[in-house]
């Protein structure tokens, strides 16, 4: 069986001031790729359309059309689920978020982590775009059931701690899953850095499924 796409050593790196947690690495197989996955390892192109809640009976969901919108994020629970329907720009963080949001191939341009914050949250087919000050494009610190899939991040990313998507997987006996994500921006750290995941806290679990990291990470520690 031929492997397509194995994950890059750079994704998870992680230098010696972060106490390692439980970390799964898979590759996927012409066998294992869904019908709605495309795999190409020359290019590392990942294309997926999740089905959206319309039309799913049962399912009440929230447009984002506006910054404005996206902020009402933080009200959110753990059964709200909302629908990006336009690329919007934001500038502020929402503090924590909770539910599921549905990128719908959009694209969000930030200058700082999209959620400081994620408990139990899902996040499906997402690009962020821009030039972030923090320490993950999609969010700063990632607790309890986490997932991410197909979640790309283009953006360049610069911090003492940085990963392409979550700087930190904190501790705790959940997993924080990631599928079919990519990191394209530039990683720049003062400490330690990954193409995807910056650092994993003591029984932080993290498992990460065809993903790829096709960016340069950078780091100038020396410990």
């Amino acid at each position: 069986m031929r492997r397509v796409l194995s994950l890059l050593l750079a994704i998870l790196m992680v230098m010696s001031s972060v106490v390692v947690g439980t970390v799964s690495i898979n590759a996927v197989t012409d066998s294992e790729a869904g019908e709605n996955d495309t795999f190409s390892k020359d290019s590392a192109n990942i294309t997926y359309k999740p089905k959206l809640p319309q039309g799913t009976a049962g399912v009440d969901y929230t447009e984002i059309k506006t910054a404005d919108d996206f902020a009402e994020l933080k009200d959110a629970t753990a059964e709200s689920v909302y629908v990006l329907t336009a690329d919007i720009t934001i500038s502020a963080s929402v503090a924590e978020f909770k539910g599921t949001l549905y990128g719908n191939g959009k694209t969000i341009t930030t200058s700082v982590p999209v959620f400081t914050k994620l408990t139990g949250a899902t996040v499906y087919d997402l690009t962020l775009a821009g030039t972030v000050s923090g320490g993950g494009a999609l969010a700063t610190d990632a607790y309890e059931d986490v997932t991410l899939d197909h979640v790309t991040n283009e953006a360049n990313v610069s911090s003492t701690v940085v990963g392409g998507l979550i700087q930190t997987v904190q501790s705790g006996t959940a997993k924080t899953t990631l599928n079919g994500c990519v990191n394209k921006g530039t990683l720049t750290a003062t400490s330690h850095a990954g193409g995807l995941v910056g650092g994993i806290k003591a029984t932080g679990k993290v498992e990460i499924k065809n993903c790829v990291n096709m960016g340069a990470v950078t780091s100038s520690s020396t410990g």
